[in-house]
């Protein structure tokens, strides 16, 4: 599905302008989490959750896509891990 909106958004405004809304949509619920966890002491309060959230979108993303080459959970965990770690988590 990924690679199909992207396709689609290259030539459709309609297109374009509902997944760049979707993202934003992914990005704020991501940003309100990091932030609650920041709150929480789960997360270093220097983490900017904007940032944070983008990368996280990013990530799942490039994982949608992974996912269609069936890649094995361990590579999938490690990639999450990754993720995690890069933000300051305890994987």
């Amino acid at each position: 599905m990924t690679n199909s909106i992207v396709e689609f958004a290259m030539n459709d405004p309609q297109i374009s302008e509902a997944f760049q809304l979707h993202l934003a949509r992914l990005e704020t619920a991501l940003s309100g989490a990091i932030e609650r966890a920041k709150q929480a002491g789960e997360l270093s309060r220097d983490v900017d959750a904007a940032e944070a959230a983008v990368f996280l979108v990013c990530t799942t993303q490039g994982l949608n896509v992974l996912a269609k080459t069936r890649p094995s959970r361990r590579t999938l965990e490690a990639i999450t891990r990754h993720a995690f770690t890069a933000l300051g988590f305890e994987a």
